[in-house]
């Protein structure tokens, strides 16, 4: 439990006040509204700052304790945002397998919904042979050049949603790739980067931000 949600019970019980009475007390009108928001806050850790407000004016809340339960709240959700960005980065290396990923002008699908259904991110990524790094690179650039041919033929040269094939990113590790045109030649090496947990590929000054890590499904 959350110091903020902790905070809520204890006031509670401190006052030995019911939740219905504790909501008419931060002058809700409607009880079951109120109640709802209650929960909320005691599940989630969060509380609005109109709650904030009425529990401090409302309530008789001391506002230094509720800042303190807040700090440290935001502490907490901060340690369990980094555990899961490490889990899920050690997760994704396991799973990581060498692919292409498709890029396009349009940075949004014309349609969500649509892009969703018929596989999200899966419709960009061209999976590649395990061993594709074992081979030469003269022999690589032969079946990556046949994937995109394949690929464009497809989709006649175009990402569904998203429109024509500007490029396609080439990843070989987790951590490197490079940019292709959309006939496979190079263009530029990349490095992957992070900001705030959103993973990111640098190309010079310009930033794609993509997911694009792909797990073995098999």
């Amino acid at each position: 439990m959350y110091p903020s949600s902790k905070l809520i019970l204890d006031f509670l019980a401190e006052r030995h006040l019911t939740k219905t009475e504790f909501v008419k007390c931060l002058g809700y009108k409607n009880i079951n509204r109120g109640l709802r928001r209650i929960q909320r806050c005691l599940d989630t850790g969060v509380i609005s700052d109109y709650i904030q407000t009425m529990l401090v004016t409302m309530a008789g809340m001391d506002r230094e304790r509720l800042q303190k339960a807040l700090r440290e709240t935001r502490m907490e959700m901060e340690r369990e945002r980094k555990d899961y960005m490490i889990r899920r980065e050690l997760q994704e290396r396991l799973q990581f397998r060498p692919h292409l990923y498709a890029l396009s002008t349009a940075s949004r699908p014309s349609f969500i919904t649509g892009y969703a259904i018929c596989g999200g991110e899966n419709l960009r990524i061209i999976p590649l042979p395990e061993n594709i790094l074992n081979v030469t690179s003269e022999e690589r650039m032969v079946i990556i050049k046949s994937r995109i041919e394949d690929y464009k033929k497809k989709y006649k040269s175009s990402i569904p949603f998203f429109g024509p094939v500007s490029g396609f990113i080439y990843q070989y590790t987790y951590d490197e790739g490079m940019e292709l045109s959309a006939e496979g030649e190079i263009r530029h090496i990349m490095t992957k980067k992070e900001k705030k947990g959103q993973s990111y590929w640098e190309i010079g000054n310009k930033r794609i931000e993509s997911s694009i890590d792909v797990a073995d499904e098999s």
